[in-house]
């Protein structure tokens, strides 16, 4: 199982490949409880799958900031880009005066 998660992860970047990563190379390991592995697995599968279903408005999002990019304010994409929003709705990247938005340092 150890070489076959190694494989499907190849090409893969981020935090929870990373993670993934890192719970195959324990794999085998006598001092692993099977009961913690198996936890752990399941709750980064769940996180994959969670990504997966957004893979829609990630992908617009990253349409969106690359059109604001090619506009002309490539601050502004990249902060629509990486930052998140809070639970509250409350969008630093879009600020109440917007134009302002794509000149400063962010």
């Amino acid at each position: 199982m150890q070489a076959t998660l190694q494989e499907k992860l190849a090409g893969t970047a981020g935090p929870v490949s990373a993670q993934l990563r890192q719970l195959a190379a324990t794999l085998g390991g006598r001092s692993q409880n099977t009961e913690t592995v198996v936890a752990q697995y399941a709750g980064l599968v769940a996180e994959v799958r969670r990504i997966e279903a957004l893979g829609h408005e990630i992908g617009t999002v990253t349409a969106l900031s690359e059109r604001v990019e090619r506009a002309g304010a490539p601050v502004w994409a990249a902060r629509l880009r990486s930052e998140t929003v809070a639970a509250a709705g409350e969008d630093h990247a879009i600020p109440v005066s917007w134009r302002d938005a794509g000149t400063g340092p962010g």
